[in-house]
């Protein structure tokens, strides 16, 4: 054969082969080939329509290509939701090989998996994470290493002026249906899940109760800690448990740190002087059914005679109801039109007591003395508008918005 058409077809063939893992990874942090196209939080029929051959490998996820001989790219689902993609690299040089496709790892380590090596890029917008191992003793297996790629945006970008759940969330409300949410989101939510989010290191929360919004919550690194001041100031210490407030957004967030790191979460907020202004004037209905009709926007819950209403988060609650994320009124009216607050926070009851008067006047005091601490207790009556008791230990606060006598 002519020595130029051998050279030729072998230049031909060599024009074809797969490229070398080297080769693979390019110059920047993002993940190859089909994995570019994965969307975490695809649902799985969304993932088949992306890439048709994917296929089960059990153990390992979906694979979705072998792009060189020592590559695989996978997907891995949960409960029919993609959660990780990420590349199986066999062999144990997947370090030096990303290190000379990238630059070295960032010195910080992966902040959810802190003995995993992490390279990080804002311009591409994507991080990685690498795994290496070769099974256990018990269970030897030859090397290997995973890659892990994440959509990546700096933690200092989570938190913004408004006090409020990042980007999307913000226009959720807690109690809002689960196909609402979905909607809002253009998300395929489980009843209950945890997210890594692309903010480094902080793992969303969105939990339902009866198919509503219940709870959004963040778990997040230590690195948090100074972001969070420094975007919204000191805000309001009761313990071991720091607030921010913000009428604007309605929301509010609670912070509280733990052996597990800083934990954040999102409820609901109204101005406590807001809804009194609004319950004060409910009480003026002639029954329930009648202030039902003028607000039917509330959460009102009806259980035989047992009539409730749940009113947003404010800054005079206690700080342990904070996890149901509302307000509790009771409504009552066999004789006249009333609502029973409760979970407020006794250390807040001067606070009470001055913006009451402020708003109606001096108040009538009463006190009732006994030789039972649970018993004795100071009232004060502001007529025709609230009732306010306090126990004489200060440890129970109870509220009643239209009490005209």
């Amino acid at each position: 054969m002519n020595r130029c058409l051998v050279v030729a077809a072998i230049a031909m063939l060599g024009g074809c082969h797969k490229r070398s893992a080297s080769e693979y990874f390019g110059t920047r942090v993002e993940p190859p080939g089909i994995l570019a196209k994965v969307r975490l939080g695809m649902t799985v029929d969304e993932l088949k329509a992306v890439v048709p051959g994917a296929a089960e490998d059990d153990g390992h996820g979906y694979l979705l290509d072998k792009p060189a001989k020592n590559i695989k790219l996978y997907a891995v689902a949960v409960d029919n939701v993609v959660v990780e993609a990420y590349a199986d690299y066999a062999g144990s040089d997947a370090r030096d090989v990303l290190t000379a496709a990238w630059g070295p790892p960032d010195a910080e380590p992966d902040r959810a998996e802190h003995e995993q090596l992490a390279w990080r890029n804002v311009t591409t917008g994507w991080r990685a994470r690498l795994f290496c191992g070769r099974g256990t003793d018990e269970t030897p297996l030859p090397p290997f290493c995973t890659i892990a790629f994440h959509p990546h945006k700096p933690l200092e970008a989570m938190f913004g002026k408004a006090i409020a759940p990042p980007g999307e969330l913000a226009k959720l409300a807690i109690g809002m249906p689960l196909d609402a949410v979905r909607a809002a989101t253009k998300r395929s939510l489980a009843v209950a899940n945890a997210t890594d989010v692309d903010y480094d290191g902080a793992v969303e929360h969105l939990d339902f109760v009866d198919n509503k919004l219940y709870e959004v919550s963040y778990a997040l690194p230590p690195q948090a800690l100074p972001i969070i001041a420094k975007a919204w100031g000191p805000g309001t210490k009761t313990g071991d448990k720091t607030a921010w407030y913000d009428a604007q957004s309605g929301w509010c967030a609670q912070l509280v740190t733990n052996d597990r790191g800083p934990w954040l979460q999102f409820t609901g907020y109204m101005p406590f002087d807001k809804e009194i202004d609004l319950l004060d004037a409910m009480a003026a209905a002639k029954s329930y059914d009648d202030a039902k009709k003028l607000h039917p926007e509330l959460a009102w819950d009806d259980d035989g005679d047992k009539h409730t209403l749940m009113l947003p988060y404010n800054e005079v609650m206690h700080p342990d109801a904070f996890v149901a994320g509302r307000m509790l009124v009771g409504v009552f009216d066999s004789n006249e039109l009333h609502f029973v607050v409760s979970m407020l926070d006794p250390a807040k009851a001067d606070d009470i007591i001055a913006a009451f008067t402020k708003r109606w006047g001096q108040p009538k005091t009463t006190s009732e003395n006994s030789n039972d601490k649970l018993l004795a207790s100071t009232t004060y009556h502001w007529a025709g508008h609230a009732m306010l008791m306090r126990s004489t230990d200060g440890k129970d606060l109870g509220l009643t918005i239209g009490a005209r006598e």
